[in-house]
């Protein structure tokens, strides 16, 4: 097993923070859903990557933190952090939010511009 192309090994690894830094199930699960998505787009399954996690483990850690994930990078950890900051959140965002998590496709770019507006709203 080879290692991951660099772009997808910083991806994956900012994603992994993510669900490793949160105590939020939605938060949690949204990561790992779009590490397996981010994976998948190489051929990579989860025991390919248990694999390359166990070989490279014994290589030093590097000193210096990669920048943290911007949610904005993937759509779905966007409404992940704007669900889990529900209290900010008016009812018809909200309903939008909880609507759009569990879609199984793309949101159109209006429902992406929408998502983008009330996490820039709410992360500032």
């Amino acid at each position: 097993m080879s290692a991951l192309p660099a772009r997808l090994s910083t991806r994956v690894g900012q994603l992994l923070r993510l669900a490793l830094d949160s105590d939020q199930v939605g938060e949690i699960a949204g990561a790992i859903g779009a590490i397996k998505r981010t994976l998948a787009t190489v051929g990579i399954d989860h025991h390919d990557f248990a694999e390359l996690i166990e070989c490279g483990l014994d290589r030093p850690a590097r000193s210096a933190r990669q920048p943290d994930l911007d949610p904005l990078d993937d759509w779905r950890s966007s409404a992940l952090y704007c669900m889990h900051h529900a209290d900010q959140l008016s009812d018809k965002e909200w309903g939008f939010i909880e609507t759009i998590i569990h879609y199984k496709r793309q949101p159109t770019e209006r429902q992406r511009e929408w998502l983008e507006a009330i996490y820039a709203r709410i992360a500032r």
